[in-house]
């Protein structure tokens, strides 16, 4: 078409464009070809064109001479077109999955963080509560330990008169009443040996042997009154100091007075001690029922008992005095054939 004419069928955009002497071209990807051809037979249905607009200059000269409009098969264009935009499409898929992913993994990370993060600051929580109760304990046993001193020193001369005088009756009636009196002083006089050692930090190595002979000496009588069979194993080659023995026995003792306690008539109770390594572990074993489950959670708190006399001091005692001692008293098990409690205790404190 001439520069000079104008055309109906050029857009007026496409025309300056033309005449500033740029180039056009545009994609047609359902085109009828009836615009374009007249009186001709064409494909009924719209095929893809390249349509382009180019203007015409004489060569060597700028002269706008007119403009040229090709419209060339678009089909192979709209084939790579097609392929390119599944390309395009599955990539897209791809990193839109992998973004994905990246995104659950980093949220479970952080939620595997903060649950992480949660159940340790609730266990320091527990610990710490667990540590402010036990200090709360510890400063109440040293108060009643301090008030329990005065008092056996002030029992010692009564009892030793009770027994004096219970000992110069004939009467077999007052056998019994010897006999508490006779464990009453002897109770008096370790505790008050004990709290003379703790005092004076005099200290001694006991042997194993030793240590089941005073385990036996405190228990055998209890176990008798309650018609129950109560033994001491041992493989013990070490020593202990004889602070350390003196709160051990007394834990032990507080156990096995326990165990019979809980013992039928005609059944057993065994206190074994150990060595795995560096450590002494003392297991009681009763062949009791077992301790209730609603009491096993707070077992070693004061008021936790299933005894019905009973105050539920003595576990929460010897619990603290295991510790004290640089070891742990547990409940190893329990149920319908028996209760037994452990305390592990390495030979050097920690």
């Amino acid at each position: 078409m001439p520069a000079s004419q104008a055309f109906v069928e050029l857009p007026t955009d496409d025309y300056l464009t033309l005449v500033e002497g740029k180039t056009i071209s545009r994609y047609h990807p359902a085109l009828s070809l009836n615009q374009l051809m007249a009186g001709v037979a064409v494909p009924p249905t719209p095929v893809p064109v390249l349509e382009i607009l180019l203007p015409l200059r004489r060569q060597g000269q700028g002269t706008l001479l007119g403009f040229v409009r090709y419209h060339l098969d678009g089909r192979s264009l709209a084939e790579e077109i097609t392929v390119i935009d599944a390309r395009l499409n599955r990539h897209l898929a791809i990193m839109m999955g992998i973004g994905f992913l990246l995104i659950v993994l980093v949220v479970a990370v952080a939620a595997l963080r903060i649950a992480r993060s949660q159940r340790i600051l609730a266990e320091r929580n527990q610990r710490l509560a667990r540590a402010n109760f036990e200090l709360s304990l510890s400063a109440k046993a040293s108060a009643i330990g301090q008030i329990t001193s005065h008092l056996l020193h002030g029992l010692q001369g009564p009892v030793a008169g009770l027994r004096a005088a219970i000992r110069d009756k004939d009467d077999p009636h007052w056998d019994e009443a010897a006999a508490y009196t006779e464990r009453l002083a002897g109770l008096i006089h370790e505790t008050i040996e004990l709290l003379g050692d703790a005092r004076t930090q005099t200290h001694f190595e006991i042997s194993g042997a030793e240590i089941v002979d005073t385990i036996l000496r405190r228990g055998q009588t209890h176990a008798k009154e309650r018609q129950v069979n109560l033994s001491v194993v041992t493989d013990l080659v070490h020593t202990l100091d004889s602070h350390r023995e003196g709160l051990l026995c007394l834990i032990a003792s507080n156990l096995v007075h326990n165990a019979i306690d809980a013992t039928d008539a005609g059944r057993a109770v065994v206190v074994s001690l150990c060595e795995r390594g560096d450590t002494l572990h003392l297991a009681v074993a009763d062949q009791g029922s077992g301790i209730p489950p609603e009491i096993r959670a707070r077992l070693f708190e004061p008021g936790q008992t299933s005894k019905p006399s009973g105050t539920g001091l003595g576990l929460a005692i010897s619990h603290l005095l295991a510790r004290q001692i640089g070891g742990d008293l547990e409940l190893a098990e329990t149920g319908s054939g028996g209760t037994t409690f452990t305390v592990s205790l390495p030979y050097r404190r920690l």
